[in-house]
């Protein structure tokens, strides 16, 4: 649904804000998981009340967004609850999640109500298992720290980007929605084999190896949008780069001091390039402007760790 949604839109030719606003509307489901926690009935009533929502949705962006707002917070919620119950690794995450890539240039209007119902289904059944908080809470673990801060610019590199490039495809090289998908998968096999190219001896140099190349693939992504097959190696080539968020999990190990909640500051990374990608649409008009900004936040993130004596001391 996160990538589908956003395909439907530019086929739509819905205005280039609402990629940026739709995305925006998924990601925020996730605030409700951490560092908000519903309890599980409010996850399925979100799921029943996006499910309503979505059989009579239609392209209006606000209702279209408060659809996938209600569905994300039910279905993201709810799947932490189901993996309480049963640890799933993170790389069969990201396999699952470039399947679901795959498939999304199918995504239309009457899947919501369809995915609605299966998640629906799957909470009823699974009920009585899940356990998780009796009301509403926040949780109070917001501290950052300089892991954190890198988590919240790192995300906000790739999420002030990301969205726009099924535009590149669709929009630029007329390449059909069902295909879409495929070519987004690109870039996220690179980034799902990253932790296994990149030394995890020098995690430090890694990470910033690995965001001076992002830097360098998106300003060829800018530079040569015209070239199809070159935006295709550069999408693929950006993909090892931003895998190397790996290496903040590992140094995450490595704290002796208080932990910072990284989960917390990936979530808050993801809105918050969002936003950047919503501003420079807003004062630009040009989608293709967010590549070298992205580019730009990337060699941020790159400098952070090893310019900061904070990591030295705390870390090392």
């Amino acid at each position: 649904m996160e990538l589908g949604i956003i395909i439907y839109a530019l086929r739509q030719g819905l205005p280039l804000s609402a990629i940026p606003l739709l995305g925006i509307a998924y990601q925020l489901g996730a605030l409700f998981r951490w560092p908000v926690e519903l309890p599980p009935w409010h996850y399925i009533a979100a799921i029943a009340l996006g499910l309503v929502l979505g059989l009579v949705t239609d392209r209006s962006t606000p209702l279209l967004a408060l659809t996938v707002l209600l569905l994300s917070i039910g279905l993201q919620g709810g799947r932490e609850l189901v993996l309480k119950k049963t640890q799933v690794g993170t790389f069969a995450k990201r396999v699952s999640r470039v399947a679901g890539f795959a498939f999304s240039g199918f995504f239309g209007l009457r899947f919501l109500p369809a995915v609605a119902i299966v998640g629906l289904t799957t909470m009823l059944l699974l009920r009585k298992g899940l356990t998780g908080a009796t009301v509403p809470f926040l949780h109070r673990n917001w501290h950052a720290g300089l892991l954190g801060v890198t988590m919240l610019i790192h995300q906000s590199h790739y999420f002030s980007y990301a969205y726009f490039v099924p535009f590149l495809f669709l929009n630029m090289h007329n390449v059909s929605a069902p295909f879409v998908g495929l070519m987004f998968c690109i870039g996220w096999v690179s980034y799902s084999v990253a932790p296994f190219v990149f030394a995890k001896r020098s995690l430090v140099r890694s990470f910033s190896l690995g965001h001076i190349l992002a830097f360098l693939t998106l300003f060829t992504i800018f530079g040569f949008s015209g070239s199809f097959w070159v935006i295709i190696l550069a999408w693929f080539f950006s993909g090892f780069g931003g895998g190397t968020v790996f290496c903040l999990r590992e140094l995450e190990r490595e704290v002796t001091s208080e932990k910072p909640n990284l989960d917390l500051w990936e979530n808050f990374g993801h809105i918050l390039g969002l936003v950047v990608s919503l501003t420079v649409i807003g004062l630009s008009g040009q989608p293709l402007i967010v590549f070298p900004v992205a580019a730009v936040i990337a060699l941020l993130t790159a400098a952070l760790l090893p310019l900061s004596r904070i990591y030295e001391t705390r870390i090392r």
